[in-house]
């Protein structure tokens, strides 16, 4: 049997509006699964008031999937060498529970790129050798040896670019590093590479700010081009920099030279990149600001406390001198690191006698929502049972407070100790996604006395992996059903060209019409299916996103199509007589079902998020008591 050119052409869009909404089904279900999450840049300014209460304000991109975790020791002295061991446990626990957590490599490059990086140290040896290869550059130049000077000066150029500020804290030291990074210079003059020459004549006067070079120490062409690059940059747009610290009169220095004392004010300088060091104590190396000056005025405003509790030379922890200032700051230190990695949900690990204690701390809320206490024993590998890790994870990130130091487990109150508030309250675009995402879950709140609350819908939402299991199975469904009928319109092209008389005649018309009843069954599970699986498994939120409204464009695209479609079909008389009609009406009919049952899910999505309750009525109650344990559902289900 033929189609008419218009039919096929129908017949056409039709299929394609199906692939494209198979392709829609698809796009929801990466959109809202928990591991489609990335932490992108964040952007912060650390501001201060007169009195130095801290305000962080803090923009980020990230996504609407669930919570991003940070881990973050805390100390008061020493960190103790069981913890980090004990934190990477937690660390894969949340990774194995598909929990987006930034590992430490990542966290540390981060915070030490963002907030400030511990100083670069040499030992004795290694600046021994950084002298030695400078000194055998200065043999090899005489000897007109460039190939050589050039190898001995790439060595000491890594050292010095590394650990600029340590080389140049002292005063024969930085000079010594301008000369030999001018020595490279000659290399390039001497072998008529003049751009390249004058680029890196460039390049030393940003490594040694504002050092006036030794003009004996080097020939007349080097000091030709130093003067030319020094006439160009004088010209050029210059940047302004202001550096305020609490306490005040602290020492500021530029790549390791001492520039003056807080608060700082230069305001001709050249534009590019420095390290700034802020030291409030003359007998300690002040952390790195990495820092662009710009076109615009630079600020930057330092906390002399905030510096000596934040470290990351071992992993990212913050360390305090007494229990009091680790109770009254680590909340609010604790937001700032959060902030500028991109983080909404934290995990502090404070040491406490017998174990350690986990405050998960929400940075929308600006609270701690749950602890848990774990027994610890810092002799035992590992440090924290094993058995213990998985539910202590588990409680947390569903938001319950829970003891397991005891037998049996018991409920408890999440910490809540006096500590620093934020002077002005810290949002961020990742924290407030995360809230919105995880709206309706519980607080680990204890109801009354051998009672613990908690809601169903919270940041588990096991209904979530039915929901994605009915809408695979659904669009497994439609697409074996699609299938069928392109089975089901070759079995009727087949009887469509038989005549009664043929001998097959019966069994082909019998074949046809029996290959269409798993299309219509196959249509109406996939549609059903998978509308109640998205229902289920849609990520709870509120407003309508913009990709639910594509998908009920597609939608109502299919549906309108599966109309057409089937308004075409041409009525038939006899199905034995006229089997040409019959069998073209029946294949636009088919066609129409299976559009229509493709579109009717991808319309139900926007009514999804628009019937969608904002808070769940669904709790979960522990009841504990002498003789008896149970848990009780409450609400509608």
């Amino acid at each position: 049997m033929h189609l008419s050119p218009r039919a096929r052409h129908v017949t056409g869009q039709a299929r394609a509006l199906g692939l494209i909404g198979a392709c829609v089904v698809g796009v929801l279900w990466l959109a809202s699964h928990p591991s489609f999450v990335r932490a992108q840049d964040t952007t912060a300014e650390v501001s201060a008031s007169p009195d130095m209460d801290v305000a962080v304000v803090a923009s980020t991109s990230a996504s609407m999937r669930g919570p991003i975790w940070m881990l973050l020791p805390v100390s008061v002295g020493a960190l103790p060498s069981w913890i980090e061991p004990a934190a990477s446990s937690v660390n894969t626990e949340l990774v194995r529970q598909h929990d987006p957590v930034l590992d430490v490599g990542s966290l540390r490059a981060r915070l030490e790129a963002r907030v400030s990086a511990p100083p670069a140290q040499l030992t004795n040896f290694q600046i021994d050798a950084w002298m030695s290869h400078s000194r055998s550059a200065i043999t090899h130049l005489a000897s007109m040896e460039y190939e050589q000077a050039h190898m001995d000066l790439l060595q000491t150029e890594a050292v010095s670019e590394r650990a600029a500020e340590e080389l140049n804290r002292e005063d024969h030291r930085a000079h010594a590093v301008l000369e030999t990074c001018l020595y490279l210079v000659r290399v390039f003059v001497e072998t008529d590479q003049f751009a390249r020459a004058e680029e890196h004549a460039r390049e030393c006067r940003m490594l040694v700010p504002g050092l006036q070079a030794n003009a004996i120490a080097q020939t007349p062409e080097v000091n030709e081009v130093l003067h030319h690059v020094d006439e160009a940059m004088r010209h050029e747009p210059r940047g302004h920099l202001r550096v305020e610290s609490n306490p005040p009169g602290c020492t500021v220095r530029l790549n390791g030279l001492v520039f003056g004392q807080t608060p700082f004010t230069m305001g001709d300088m050249a534009r590019g990149d420095y390290r700034l060091q802020v030291e409030c104590d003359d007998n300690e190396r002040g952390r790195v600001h990495h820092i662009r000056v710009g076109e615009d005025e630079t600020v930057v405003r330092v906390d002399a406390r905030f510096e000596q509790a934040f470290e990351t030379r071992s992993i990212p922890h913050l360390h305090y001198p007494d229990r009091d200032q680790s109770r009254e700051h680590r909340v609010l230190d604790a937001l700032r690191l959060a902030h500028d990695s991109g983080a909404s949900q934290i995990m502090l690990f404070v040491p406490v006698d017998g174990g350690v204690r986990i405050d998960r701390l929400d940075v929308a809320t600006q609270s701690v929502v749950a602890s848990v206490r774990l027994p610890g024993r810092p002799e035992a590998v590992p440090p924290i049972p094993n058995a213990l890790l998985a539910p202590a994870v588990r409680a947390l990130t569903a938001g319950r407070s829970m003891d397991f130091s005891v037998s049996p487990l018991a409920p408890m109150q999440p910490w809540d100790g006096p500590h620093s508030r934020p002077a002005v309250a810290i949002q961020s675009e990742a924290a407030a996604l995360a809230a919105v995402a995880r709206d309706g879950s519980n607080d680990g709140s204890p109801g009354a006395a051998g009672e613990w609350r908690g809601s169903l819908r919270g940041s588990a939402r096991p209904h979530a992996t039915l929901g994605w299991v009915l809408a695979g199975v659904g669009v497994a469904a439609l697409g074996a059903g699609f299938g069928l009928e392109a089975r089901s319109r070759n079995l009727g092209d087949r009887y469509a060209i038989a005549f009664p008389s043929d001998v097959d005649f019966t069994s082909r018309q019998g074949d046809w019409r029996t290959s269409r009843y798993p299309v219509y069954g196959l249509a109406a599970l996939g549609g059903a299916a998978t509308s109640l699986g998205l229902g289920l498994a849609l990520p709870e939120r509120r407003g309508v996103p913009w990709l639910a409204w594509v998908s009920a464009g597609v939608g109502a695209a299919l549906l309108v199509g599966g109309v057409v479609v089937g308004v075409q079909a041409d009525s038939c008389g006899n199905i034995a007589s006229d089997s040409v009609r019959c069998v073209a009406r029946a294949k636009h009919v088919d066609l129409s079902v299976l559009l229509s049952m493709t579109g009717a899910p991808l319309l139900s999505v926007p009514l999804s998020y628009l019937l969608m309750p904002a808070h769940s009525n669904v709790t979960v109650r522990l009841d504990l008591g002498p003789g008896h344990a149970g848990v009780v559902l409450e609400g509608a289900l």
